[in-house]
């Protein structure tokens, strides 16, 4: 399953998913559910868990999570229903 909020309200199939990236060249990289990123050089990375957890000993983490609220914040109210909307779109599209 998928779990991917900005194209789907709800898990998908990794089939469902991949259809809706209209990308039939792309592989598709399984993993478990630790972060997992692809570098510019396209190498693998997973990312270790206590980076991202809520533990305090994670202050850079925590930072970084208030800095992207306080800008979000900051966005233009109008900018922020505009990207609500292409999100409803999107949901809209890949559920049917």
């Amino acid at each position: 399953m998928v779990i991917d909020p900005p194209m789907f309200d709800e898990p998908v199939s990794v089939n469902q998913w991949k259809a809706a990236q209209h990308a039939p060249r792309a592989t598709t990289e399984y993993t478990d559910a630790r972060p997992y990123y692809r570098s510019e050089s396209g190498r693998s990375e997973v990312v270790d868990d206590a980076l991202y957890s809520d533990h305090p000993e994670n202050s850079q983490t925590q930072q970084r999570i208030a800095e992207h609220i306080r800008v979000r914040d900051r966005l233009e109210s109008g900018f922020v229903a505009q990207l609500t909307a292409r999100r409803h779109a999107r949901v809209r599209a890949n559920s049917d």
